[in-house]
């Protein structure tokens, strides 16, 4: 099993997550937290045309962006599907 990676947000993602309604928030939360502590097989993929590296973790509807350092992962953005690939 992996160590427990740290996570960090960026100012955009804490906004993108006041913007949800509490449940939605508490499950979005839930699962990146369950990803760091790789508990959680995620349905994570690599986007193209990034440099550096950047992945989409599936949650639902809504798609979390990461960049991933080393044991860290940096949440960029929290957005629902049609709006995070633009």
């Amino acid at each position: 099993m992996n160590p427990k990676r740290r996570v960090e947000m960026t100012r955009r993602a804490k906004r993108d997550l006041d913007d949800l309604d509490v449940p939605q928030r508490a499950v979005v939360v839930n699962k990146i937290s369950q990803f760091a502590a790789g508990e959680l097989n995620s349905d994570i993929r690599k986007l193209q045309g990034y440099h550096p590296a950047r992945w989409r973790l599936r949650i639902g509807e809504y798609r979390a962006i990461l960049t991933l350092e080393g044991h860290v992962i940096i949440v960029e953005r929290v957005l629902l599907r049609r709006d995070a690939y633009h």
